[in-house]
């Protein structure tokens, strides 16, 4: 009896040793994703970069964690259509994208509020498999109104963006101007 004592001590005590924090304190189960490739997208194929896809690594203080954000950014004066209280991929009738919108819909122009795709290490310090797109349904493509404002002239159109769940890339499918 006490030789079964000692050995599951002595497994116990392995056990703990093997399951202790590393050097930053970091306990996680599954591997931290690879960062999807930052790119810019030139609608009106001028050479200049009208929008970005931003990725970036962040610390989650409240929740002492970590997350990377996919985001779009305008660049100037360009716009992105967004419905107050919905996800922003909520677009699937681009009827819907028209120069002048109504409230619950509105164009905006802050990058930072505009995050396409996210992936947050857990409460349980893992990262899930899949990154979690911002919408409330999953499609094989999504779609995004922007408004193109340069010098005196705006063009109002649609991007087709293909999000791949495993890794979090986006790509630009189509483009479309009204």
């Amino acid at each position: 009896m006490k030789k079964y004592t000692a050995l599951l001590i002595v497994a116990i005590i392995i056990c703990l040793l093997s399951c202790q924090k590393g050097p930053n304190n970091d306990v996680l189960t599954g591997e931290k994703p690879e960062i999807p490739s930052d790119f810019d997208i030139d609608l009106n194929n001028d050479g200049n970069p009208d929008f970005a896809i931003h990725y970036f690594d962040a610390e989650i203080n409240t929740l002492g964690g970590s997350a990377i954000f996919g985001v779009i950014e305008p660049y100037g004066e360009n716009e992105v259509l967004l419905k107050e209280t919905e996800p922003k991929l909520f677009l699937r009738n681009i009827g819907e994208v028209q120069p002048t919108v109504e409230d619950p819909l509105i164009w905006v122009n802050t990058g930072w509020l505009m995050t396409l795709v996210d992936i947050e290490v857990s409460e349980s310090g893992s990262w899930p498999e899949k990154w979690a797109i911002n919408s409330t349904e999953t499609f094989e493509f999504y779609f995004l109104g922007f408004k193109l404002i340069e010098n005196n002239d705006t063009k109002t159109g649609w991007m087709k963006l293909s999000i791949d769940s495993n890794n979090g890339e986006i790509q630009v499918v189509e483009i479309g101007f009204l």
